[in-house]
Formats: structure tokens, sequence, C-alpha cells
């Protein structure tokens, strides 16, 4: 099918892009240009431009627009751990983002792709019966349930954002839930919450806004500053005062720092706060640096790909395998006394 819209486009028979696929020196220099065009216009990747027989055509497929995570540094690692991963291996590589309400474009399918790794979620019947025949691994915990997994083993995030308040001699702590509707930071409070109280700590959860806007406007930036600033002024006014706070969005942290300065709360001495997410730079930029637990992104990615490989060598394997990346935690400016 895919050939045949090649042809289609480029006002040429599918034998002539056959032709120019296999020996482009036996056909017209216009019609090579007509039909790489037509392959461009339609994301079109052929399996006989191949340089190696074993060498993979791999897509890592978007579904939906996260803008959100567009900007997360930690989407960036994770899509670089799978590009390094799979330049070691030699496979071809393309990246496809559609819509979660758009079917799939028609190059994506079981014969002009080996395998897929999916990030984002979707509800949508004709991309999910599309992806059923092709290997595929989800990165997110909204997949495909019957489809592999790699994730970030979130319940060990919360937990260890509790832990670290704990040891510091917290009693009274808060948690921003940032985006209401987030599958991961539910699951971060929900651990946070459960492992505090064991502990003797009284919880509040704080909620945020119920996502972030798939547009990239000023105005969405805009409505999380104030989103933000109407948090932590709720938190700042709260009887018993709170004193530990996780907030489990690496850039929100940043914002935090600024709004809760701007009411004359110093966090690191008045509050202190555990971050999730946050990158070097970031950090770099708050005094004191708060503890941060890291989701390790590029590993994340890195055994993606390893799996992907693994499933497209072995189809009939039945089980469905989910691999999980433990976060670890730096401490940063925390190790001093509060």
């Amino acid at each position: 099918m895919g050939i045949q819209k090649i042809a289609n486009l480029a006002g040429v028979s599918k034998a002539t892009v056959s032709r120019a696929l296999n020996k482009p020196d036996m056909v017209s220099p216009d019609t090579v240009e007509k039909i790489n065009n037509a392959m461009k216009q339609t994301g079109y990747l052929p399996k006989s431009r191949k340089t190696k027989k074993n060498q993979k055509n791999i897509g890592i497929l978007i579904i939906g627009r996260d803008m959100f995570m567009e900007y997360s540094p930690a989407r960036w690692r994770m899509l670089h751990g799978m590009q390094d991963a799979l330049k070691q291996t030699g496979a071809n590589l393309f990246i496809e983002q559609v819509p979660s309400n758009k079917p799939l474009p028609e190059h994506v399918n079981k014969s002009d792709v080996d395998g897929l790794i999916v990030l984002g979620n979707s509800s949508n019947s004709d991309i999910l019966a599309k992806l059923e025949s092709i290997p595929s691994v989800w990165v997110n915990s909204q997949g495909s349930n019957d489809k592999d997994n790699a994730l970030a083993r979130n319940q060990l995030v919360g937990q260890m954002a509790a832990q670290h308040l704990v040891s510091r001699g917290h009693k009274n702590l808060a948690f921003f839930k940032v985006f209401t509707k987030h599958t991961a930071l539910e699951m971060d409070g929900d651990f946070f919450e459960f492992t505090a109280m064991r502990s003797g700590c009284n919880v509040t959860v704080f909620q945020g806004q119920e996502s972030f806007p798939e547009n990239d406007s000023i105005h969405s930036w805009q409505q999380l500053q104030k989103t933000v600033e109407e948090t932590m002024r709720d938190i700042c006014e709260f009887t018993p005062r709170i004193t530990g706070l996780f907030v489990p969005v690496g850039q929100v942290v940043v914002m935090c720092y600024q709004k809760l300065q701007k009411l004359g709360v110093k966090p690191g001495k008045d509050i202190e706060i555990v971050g999730c997410g946050c990158e070097n730079a970031m950090l770099a930029s708050l005094s004191p640096m708060p503890a941060n637990i890291s989701i390790n992104t590029e590993i994340i990615g890195r055994r993606a790909v390893e799996q992907l490989l693994w499933r497209i060598a072995n189809p009939k394997e039945s089980a469905t395998v989910n691999i999980t990346v433990m976060p670890t935690i730096n401490e940063n400016d925390s190790k001093k006394p509060i």
C-alpha cells in the first residue's frame, strides 16, 4: 500500500518506484526527485534502503500533544536515551507525533515498521487496533495492558519524598498535586501520603489545575503561574503551619520558590521542599538547592529500546513484560540543618 501511494503521488508506476529505490541509476533524475518528494510527503521509509540485512525500522510514536512535557528536560533525556540505544544497533529511526483523536499515518504499519516505542495515551480504538499488529513498548502507565511497558517506579517517588522530609524532623507535610488528571502524579501523592501518615505526620493535599492545555500560548503559562501562586498562598496560610512540601514537577519547583519568596516565606528555612525531575540548570538557580528525586528517564528510554528489540526477536512470546526503573534522590543543600 505504501509504494502504491508513492507511485500515485509521483505520477509513475509501482515498477518505477521499485527501480528508483533499488537501482536509481536506471531512472531519470527528475523521476527520482518526484519519488523522493512523494516519500518525504508521506513519511514513507522503504525497507529496501536498509544498509544491513538485519537493520530495523523503529519508530518513536508520540500520541497527543502535551505541551508541558514538550518543555520537560525529562522527556528529552528519555528521547536521547532511546536514540543513543538505537544508534548502537544501526537501526533506522523516525519520530512521529499524532493527535490522540486522529488516525495513524499510513506509513506506520506492520509492513514498513519493525517496532514502535509509544509515548502518550489514547482511547482511540482505530489507533489501538492498528498498533495491535506492531511489536511495541509503551512508556506510559496509561498504555495498553497487553503490551510491554517501561516505566518509572512512581510509588517509590512519593515514598522517598516522604521519608526524606520525615528524616528531617517535619511533622506537618503537604503534597502539591500540580495537575489533577495525571496518573503518575496521583500515584506520587498516594504513596507520599501513605508513607508520611504511617510515620505519624499530618499530610494535606493541595490540588492544582486539571491539566496543561495542548497549546503553546503565553496564557497557558500565565495560568500555571497563577495556579502556583494561589496554591503557595494557601499553603502559607494553612494551620497547623506546613514545614515540608513535596512538589513532583521539576519546572514548578522553580515557580514555587519564586512565589514563596514573594509572600515573604524563605524556602529551605521556613519551609523545606522536595522536588522531582529538576534538572541541574533549574537547581543551580535555587538557594538553598532542594532535595531532588530523579526518575532516570534516560535509563527508561534505553531499557524501552532493549525490550522492543527483544519483543521483535521473540514475537511468539505471549507474556507481557513490565520494566520498572528505580528513582534516585540527591539531597543537595537539604543535608544542612534547617
